[in-house]
């Protein structure tokens, strides 16, 4: 179960490596594309930045949904792999901490008196 786990995790790694790679390469077209119209006197350099800004905006929000798919696919691959959520951890700790104060509690209620050190009169030296 861990294998196939850590195999799911190395995919979607790689995937998510892939993508910046993917993002760093078109940031770097896009420039090159728009310089070079400016260069042509195709665009101006006001409707380049405009162009540039757009297309910024759009990978940001296409890389934002990525991420959000990405997100809910792990969580749903560690659903499905039935793996301990940080909450179920929590839950599992402060049911431990109730148990060993309740555990505390019933020792010290069980425990015999102790003699407090006086000795009554007839058995003082």
């Amino acid at each position: 179960m861990m294998e196939k786990r850590e195999g799911v995790m190395d995919l979607m790694e790689q995937a998510f490596l892939f993508g910046l790679g993917v993002a760093s390469y078109t940031r770097e077209k896009v420039d090159k594309t728009v310089e070079d119209l400016v260069d042509r006197g195709r665009v101006s350099r006001e409707e380049a930045r405009e162009v540039v800004e757009k297309m910024r905006d759009r990978g940001t929000r296409e890389r934002s949904a990525i991420r959000d798919a990405v997100r809910e696919e792990l969580r749903s691959l560690l659903m499905q792999a039935d793996v301990a959520t940080k909450e179920d951890v929590r839950r599992l700790e402060a049911a431990i901490a109730a148990l060993r104060a309740e555990e505390t509690e019933a020792h010290v209620l069980e425990a015999p008196e102790q003699p407090s050190g006086d000795l009554p009169p007839d058995m003082a030296p």
